[in-house]
């Protein structure tokens, strides 16, 4: 996809032959829920150009094993890959500023994830934090700049061993 500017809301939800997909860097943003439920969609290219990947985006994708988030993505909203069941790494390049709530809650099996310097904003909600859920995840070092470490970040991180923390932390909770 690359001949429009924005893939919009839930333009290929619950989609179940949708098996791959090249988002070009014409596309500004992936809309709220555009790709929703689409439970064989294994395979995700991200180019370069894309910018703001909203909430929803990706949730439930549950073959999807690997994605990288471009550094031209500077906004990533509640939930855009929230129960990707599947979902082992995710590359989020330098250039990402702000996370929204609950971005990976549930996908029980990502285990590598690195937070770039850039990031300055992590969210929160009532139905979980960014990790909650993320059974298989180890450690993590949360980026110098960051201020408040969201409630229940790291709920069932059954595996979470070293978390290192910067001292901009202001607030936990």
């Amino acid at each position: 996809i690359d001949d429009v500017a924005y893939i919009p809301e839930q333009a290929y939800r619950d989609n179940l032959s949708l098996a791959s997909i090249t988002i070009g860097s014409k596309v500004k943003t992936i809309c709220a829920g555009a790709f929703y439920g689409c439970k064989n969609l294994k395979k995700v290219i991200i180019s370069d150009g894309v910018k703001i990947i909203e909430k929803n985006a990706f949730s439930k994708c549950v073959a999807l094993e690997t994605i990288k988030i471009p550094a031209s993505v500077v906004r990533i909203d509640d939930r855009a890959f929230s129960d990707c069941k599947h979902l082992q790494k995710i590359e989020l390049n330098e250039g990402l500023e702000s996370i929204g709530a609950a971005v990976f809650v549930n996908c029980g099996k990502l285990s590598d994830v690195k937070l770039p310097s850039t990031l300055t904003s992590m969210a929160s909600d009532m139905k979980g934090g960014l990790f909650s859920g993320c059974k298989e995840l180890e450690t993590l070092e949360i980026p110098h700049g960051i201020k408040l470490l969201p409630h229940d970040m790291f709920r069932d991180c059954k595996k979470l061993k070293a978390l290192k923390l910067p001292i901009s932390i202001e607030k936990i909770g």
